[in-house]
């Protein structure tokens, strides 16, 4: 029976997002919009190297993200001073809230001072494996494919989700070749079962680091409780639902994200 609303896409999609061992949110803000669902799948042994240098806490802000992605690695370099910093980023902040920022972010284990010259303490990054985001869309395909253009921003696989019968319908057709162009894969969802009828090509070469990294970071704090709760020492954090046979198949988590000034 074909799909009437949006909504009933979402639990499948969902479940075929946590068979590949995904943690999942829904209706995750980007910069560019609202995602339907992104999911993350962290690097296990990134994240012991993460723990083991004791950085439990996330990162923060978009700001502070993007300030920390920006500073060279305290193995190979004795770092930068605030006012350098300050010219990496585009000079559209102040030294101040640059300083600020280090501090915090110093209190916190992410960075090294030495003689007033900063300097990132990682061994982690990136700390994913995969981030993946899923629009979807009962019709309107030029809508949900620029949209999953756009989510390419941060996600190293985005796809669109349509009901199974307009997705085939779609990859028949002439504007697949858009699609596959911008490198948006394509689902066909039924209510207990998602087919990948394409899957993307070179979407993650779009991807930029530091959002990446703070998507992710959204993802943090419930990998973290989710440890706490399986008493675990390292998961990926996810509930993983099996995996129908072929692994074509079923499925069906909340967020914020704005560009930087």
């Amino acid at each position: 029976m074909m799909m009437k609303l949006e909504s009933e896409m979402t639990e499948p999609v969902r479940r075929w997002m946590q068979s590949k061992g995904l943690m999942v949110r829904e209706e995750c803000a980007t910069h560019g919009g609202i995602c339907d669902l992104v999911g993350v799948l962290f690097n296990r042994q990134k994240v012991r190297r993460r723990l083991a240098l004791k950085q439990r806490a996330t990162i923060g802000s978009e700001f502070d993200v993007s300030l920390l992605a920006a500073l060279p690695d305290s193995e190979n370099s004795m770092g930068n001073t605030p006012r350098e910093i300050m010219h990496k980023l585009g000079g559209f902040v102040s030294l101040e809230q640059v300083q600020a920022t280090l501090d915090s972010l110093n209190r916190r284990r992410f960075v090294r001072e030495q003689r007033g010259r900063y300097a990132k303490i990682n061994g982690w990054m990136p700390l994913h494996r995969r981030i993946v985001a899923v629009e979807l869309k009962l019709e309107r395909i030029e809508e949900v494919v620029q949209q999953a253009i756009n989510h390419t921003g941060f996600a190293t696989e985005s796809y669109i989700g349509l009901p199974l019968p307009i997705a085939k319908r779609l990859v028949r057709s002439d504007r697949i070749q858009r699609v596959v162009d911008s490198g948006v894969g394509v689902l066909g969802v039924e209510h207990e079962n998602v087919t990948v009828l394409r899957r993307p090509g070179g979407g993650g070469d779009r991807a930029v680091p530091w959002m990446q990294m703070h998507m992710v970071e959204r993802f943090w704090r419930m990998h973290q409780r989710q440890l706490s709760i399986n008493g675990s020492t390292i998961d990926s954090g996810a509930r993983v639902v099996p995996s129908p046979v072929n692994s074509e198949v079923t499925s069906s988590g909340k967020s914020s994200f704005s560009f930087l000034p």
